[in-house]
């Protein structure tokens, strides 16, 4: 045997072996599998897109599992999310799409983490959200001025949901006068409330899912935007009142913008710890492989869902960001959001 075969083969066997064999041992631990896709949300926008992928994430894992969706509405989205990191098995075969406040919720509800985001394994995330809060038309308060004078009722699906502490942050810095009537189970909930006149307003809604769900109410006039927000401008309403740009002052704006980071990755995906490094590699290349996926695209065209993917790094960055706030900051952004 030549020198030049053996050492081709001493790196076949060194080298380019093992990397199949990993990927044969993700495919064969994904052939035939079934993936929990919890989804930490009742009926809306989460629940959408959850499905959209549902459909779609598959066939770019090794294996090609099937996978099925779960609503795990409850705690303000913090349940799927704890279920997700505590008991969900850590093989690869549960996954999760869990809500925004997830990301600042040990900070604005501690009691109700039982997940270190620091430690929770990001595949990454569908697209960030610009939000706006909305007022129904015969409310009192149609205008950000008419809203700081005057009460305005808005729905809430848990004491640390964003539907309800952003109208207590707004209420404290901004000085809005909102009035939360809690129970609700999701968005799809808070539009039938605000339809039946139970509510007037959502101090909280995506605007992508305003577009989606509430489109004919815009354009006939039945829903007001009272206000934007987020970490920067939306494109789509110059002329809406921006809340950064009300900001008492620089401490109030930093508070502001902590809290508006959530925002930033607002349909994050995850898998819980522990989950061998070869399959969260699989998961998280099969996650940014739908970006370049048509029938994924071509569908969320047709469910009239708009995608912006970034991937796990991205993610994590921001993540990194909340974790390191000061603790006089986070203490304080806890107090404001607090029933």
């Amino acid at each position: 045997m030549s020198r030049l075969f053996r050492f081709a083969l001493c790196w076949t066997a060194l080298g380019f072996a093992p990397s199949v064999a990993r990927a044969d041992a993700v495919s064969d631990f994904f052939a035939g599998k079934v993936i929990n896709l919890v989804i930490a949300s009742g009926e809306g926008g989460y629940d959408l897109y959850g499905r959209l992928v549902s459909r779609h994430l598959g066939k770019h894992i090794p294996g090609n599992p099937r996978i099925v969706a779960q609503t795990m509405p409850g705690a303000g989205g913090l349940q799927g999310a704890n279920h997700v990191y505590n008991i969900a098995p850590r093989d690869g075969a549960t996954i999760g799409l869990i809500r925004r406040n997830a990301i600042i919720a040990h900070i604005t509800n501690p009691s109700g983490v039982r997940f270190d985001i620091a430690k929770m394994n990001w595949l990454g995330n569908l697209i960030p959200e610009m939000p706006v809060a909305i007022a129904w038309h015969d409310a009192k308060a149609k205008t950000f001025d008419e809203l700081r004078r005057s009460e305005l009722i808005v729905g809430g699906t848990g004491p640390a949901s964003v539907h309800e502490t952003s109208a207590r942050l707004f209420n404290a810095l901004l000085g809005t006068k909102y009035r939360i009537v809690g129970g609700y189970k999701g968005s799809g909930d808070l539009d039938l409330a605000m339809e039946r006149g139970e509510t007037q307003g959502i101090a909280y809604d995506s605007w992508s899912g305003v577009k989606l769900r509430k489109g004919d109410w815009i354009r006939r006039g039945l829903i007001h935007v009272t206000l934007s927000y987020g970490l920067d401008r939306n494109p789509d309403l110059p002329d809406a009142p921006f809340a950064l740009d009300h900001a008492r002052d620089d401490d109030d704006k930093r508070l502001m913008q902590l809290y508006f980071a959530q925002d930033a990755v607002a349909r994050p995906m995850i898998a819980p710890p522990g989950v061998p490094a070869d399959r969260l590699a699989a998961l998280r290349a099969a996650f940014m492989a739908l970006g370049a996926d048509p029938e994924f695209l071509a569908d969320a065209e047709k469910s009239m869902l708009q995608i912006g993917l970034s991937d796990a790094a991205s993610v994590k960055k921001i993540v990194d960001m909340v974790a390191g706030t000061p603790h006089a900051l986070a203490q304080r952004l806890a107090t404001l959001t607090a029933p």
